[in-house]
């Protein structure tokens, strides 16, 4: 997000100018840099409410119907969005719903804004049941909630107090219930009952539940007074909680009529689950087993990214046998200071990228004041140095990939949503880096998009050695009026995915992607700051938009820009989705008094969309009052477009096999209706490996440095369908004057196609071939195979002019591909599956004066309906 490049320079300033009371405050525009949290989760807008404490900073959502932290965390009013420590302010949390959403929080007050503690209070109110009535089921009534949020200077954790109040006449049921949502946090509690136990010191950590990001150094522990909480997280998103009432060991607690209960549970920031302990510990005025653990290097250096794990071994079951304690992550002075529960053995193992791993045991004697200090000592990490540049000898983003060669592993610095070392791929904005890596044999992939050469380098990495990696890399593909763009794709704002938006922009940038909108779902956002940041401005041009992303799925999606941002607001002043579609579309479309702009049908089922709207298998005529508002259709994956097949059969989890359409085949029967919608290709992706680059579109541009691009230069051409569509093979396309998405007019139907495919060293194409109103025509079919003369060995595969012969009307979609290869591992194990492909959109020529006319033809198959289903009759 936007205020999140700030990060926490004026926090930090904040925290040492001897401001020690706490605060609450409603966000605003003065207090806005100075209280708004920073980190890849933060959601706050102006009108929520920030508490913060010398300890933790906390923000609590506007009790509002409208208020959505992003796409898929949604009803936050009155919840908790935003949780970090205030010493290393780095927020991680989606969302803890006290209530699990049951309850309408509708009112927020202030009970106390400064001091050593500050109190909010937020509301629902009660809610009377209905008793059963025309057939609908009976509804319960609902207690009065009062939510107290409380942080005190000292104290590491956020109190929340629920307190439960009956006005009706009649009993009601409370459930006693949370959801936390910390989405794919790589390590857990177990599902099970915490229940704190009261014959072993420090027990209370029995009763702690919690969730713990590691590569992203954020932890989050629940404790709850007198309840047990039963816990159940899923894979990727959700902790569910229940607390159990003592008395009975249940969550269901009855309330008589003016009956009140209150729930009383503390959530403790850290920026590791042992950080999360130890401060609970210390929160207890447990002054037991302080321990400073040191890790150095043999050089005597501090080895930062280190990761210690924490294992006990005695005290904890009176058996022997191990069980995890906890981890973190050392920062770059390689050190940390932690409180262990109780005397006893403890086995710590401590490891590093590069440096292997070291494990000891810790025997804790005594309680004691003085940490005890262990310092582990591991092996000087081999480094890789690399220093690439352009052919110029001028530094240049580039992607570089470690494999593993003859036995080695394959390093993996960082997980799918990092930044910039990401599995074994590192991102470069300037063809600097510095990664520690294992011993052994590798070959190093760089690479900068299909316009550059690949350069493969072998590296012998010994033990403590520093091999450095230079090359150069050139531009071989030559583009002059285009350039790559990808119309959509995804970061952490999106809220369906938490990849690092700083790792997209670097992910894009290093793929040579030049002009690439900001398209997060349904919120309005910018790559500015992270292109200053990293100092490229010049490398990639940028502008806000959106993925509208309503339903049904995956038919209501639809891409804009630009738009105008409103930093700050719900969405940042997004427009809201529609159930109809077209009036989604639209909406998107006259959004920003109706301003100029592209609006992108994002994948979807053109049988539906377009033939089948209510799916019943009949053509109807689609969703025809939204055709007006789109300019462009997405229509990959386009290797299939040669297969000329109508539907396929998908396998999904489980094994079932579904029938889809085919989107390529059906563009081309839409082409054939009269539906001059231009195909464009997007990643759409949600991560950061390998995530952009598989897909592009060059599309016509003269402006020569990507930075200076006028958005609506790209929208323009787009419109018009100046658009070659690309798994990475660059096509040239013209018919006189004519290049792909304008009109000619062909006297007598005779006119002379020019074809030009350029690729770098990496990819190859072995056939080109013209389709004529959709159809492959066998007499504009060139093989390396038929027609060897015509193919080239360098970087120019194919420059030939093709006569054209027609009788009707017609457009000319030339296609070129390499059937007999793959991208390749240079894109990634995804991406690099696909065969090298590029797809013009049409040209359209008018051969009897009257203006270009569509021919019907649906391409030897019936138009497409909903799924693929059989045509069952209709219009």
């Amino acid at each position: 997000m936007f205020r999140n490049c700030v990060l926490a320079l004026v926090q930090t300033a904040w925290l040492f100018a001897g401001v020690h009371a706490a605060e609450l405050a409603v966000l605003d525009n003065n207090n806005w840099n100075r209280l708004a949290p920073p980190g890849k989760e933060a959601d706050c807008i102006l009108g929520d409410y920030v508490l913060k404490s010398d300890r933790v900073w906390a923000v609590v959502a506007q009790p509002t119907s409208w208020r959505n932290a992003n796409m898929t965390v949604r009803q936050v009013g009155g919840c908790i969005i935003d949780l970090t420590t205030a010493e290393q302010p780095n927020d991680q949390l989606s969302a803890f719903y006290p209530g699990r959403r049951q309850y309408r929080f509708s009112k927020a007050e202030i009970v106390e804004a400064k001091g050593k503690r500050v109190v909010l209070k937020v509301t629902a109110a009660a809610r009377p049941g209905r008793p059963k009535a025309d057939g609908k089921p009976a509804v319960s009534g609902q207690p009065e909630v009062h939510v107290f949020y409380e942080l005190t200077d000292g104290e590491p954790f956020l109190v929340i107090r629920s307190r439960f109040r009956n006005p009706h006449g009649q009993p009601v049921t409370v459930l006693l219930r949370d959801d936390l949502r910390a989405d794919n946090f790589d390590a857990k509690a177990k599902n099970r009952t915490h229940r704190e136990r009261s014959d072993v010191r420090c027990g209370f950590l029995d009763g702690l539940f919690w969730v713990h990001d590691r590569h992203f150094r954020q932890a989050y522990g629940v404790i709850a007074d007198r309840h047990a909480i039963k816990s159940h997280s899923d894979a990727s998103r959700y902790s569910r909680l229940e607390y159990l009432d003592p008395k009975d060991n249940s969550s269901r607690i009855r309330l008589q009529p003016g009956e009140t209960y209150e729930l009383v549970r503390r959530v403790i920031p850290g920026d590791s689950l042992l950080h999360v302990k130890s401060r609970l510990i210390a929160s207890r005025h447990q002054r037991i087993m302080p321990v400073e653990f040191v890790v150095r290097d043999e050089a005597d250096q501090p080895v930062a990214d280190a990761e210690i794990v924490v294992k006990e071994v005695s005290g904890s079951e009176g058996n022997d046998s191990a069980r995890n304690y906890g981890s973190a992550r050392l920062r770059q002075e390689g050190q940390c200071t932690l409180r262990l529960p109780r005397p006893g053995e403890y086995v710590v193992t401590v490891r590093a990228p590069g440096r292997g791993s070291l494990t000891r045991t810790l025997s804790l004697k005594s309680d004691s004041d003085a940490p005890t200090k262990v310092e582990m000592v591991l092996p000087v990490a081999p480094v890789v140095i690399g220093s690439i540049t352009d052919d110029s000898g001028q530094p240049i983003p580039c992607k570089v990939q470690f494999k593993g060669i003859n036995g080695t592993r394959n390093p993996n610095w960082g997980p799918p949503a990092a930044v910039d070392r990401i599995v074994n791929l590192v991102y470069t904005p300037n063809g600097k880096f510095r990664v520690p890596i294992r011993p052994g044999e590798y070959e190093a992939i760089v690479s900068y998009g299909p316009e550059y050469d690949v350069v493969r380098k072998r590296l012998r990495v010994g033990p403590a050695s520093v091999v450095r990696l230079e090359a150069v890399l050139r531009r071989v593909v030559q583009t002059p009026g285009w350039v790559s763009t990808d119309y959509h794709s995804h970061s952490s704002p999106s809220g369906d995915n938490t990849a690092s938006q700083r790792g997209r922009v670097l992910n894009l940038l290093c793929e040579h992607i030049e002009f690439a909108p900001c398209t997060e779902h349904n919120r309005l956002d910018t790559y500015v700051p992270h292109l200053k940041a990293l100092g490229v401005e010049k490398r990639m041009g940028t502008c806000t938009g959106i993925e509208l992303t309503g339903s049904p799925l995956p038919l209501n999606h639809q891409n804009a820009f630009p738009l105008i941002m409103k930093p700050r607001t719900q969405d940042n002043g997004a427009p809201l989705t529609h159930p109809y579609p077209p009036s989604q579309i639209r909406r998107l479309f006259e959004w920003d008094d109706r301003s100029e702009k592209l609006v992108q049908q994002n994948h979807p089922d053109i049988g539906w969309l377009f033939f089948d709207k209510n799916g019943d298998g009949k053509i109807d005529g689609g969703y025809q009052d939204g055709f007006p508002f789109m300019h462009v259709i997405e229509v990959h994956p386009i290797h299939a477009i040669l297969d000329m097949r109508p539907t396929r059969i998908a396998v999904r989890s489980g094994g079932k096999r579904e029938i889809q359409n085919v989107r390529i085949f059906n563009w081309l029967q839409l082409l054939n209706q009269g539906y001059r919608i231009p195909g464009v290709v997007n990643t759409d992706a949600h991560y950061n490996f390998h995530g952009s680059g598989g897909l592009r579109n060059w599309v016509r541009c003269d402006t020569e440095t990507p930075g200076d691009i006028d958005p609506m230069e790209i929208v323009r051409h787009s419109r018009r369908g100046h658009i070659i569509m690309s798994t990475g093979p660059f096509l040239e396309v013209s018919l006189g004057e004519a290049i792909p998405g304008d009109d000619i007019r062909l006297p007598e139907g005779k006119g002379t196609l020019h074809v030009r495919v350029q690729c770098p060293n990496w990819l190859d194409i072995d056939r080109v071939q013209v389709l004529v109103n959709g159809r492959p025509d066998p007499r504009l079919n060139f093989t390396r195979a038929t027609h060897p003369d015509k193919f080239g060995d360098g970087v120019v595969k194919f420059d030939q002019k093709i006569a054209l012969r027609v009788q009707e009307d017609s457009h000319f979609i030339v296609v070129a591909v390499g059937e007999q290869t793959s991208v390749g591992e240079v894109m990634g194990p995804m991406w690099g599956r696909q065969n090298p492909v590029a797809v013009s959109n049409p040209i359209y020529a008018d051969v009897d004066g009257g203006g270009f006319q569509a021919n019907r033809d649906t391409l030897d198959a019936p138009l497409p309906t909903k799924g693929g289903r059989p045509v069952t009759g209709g219009k």
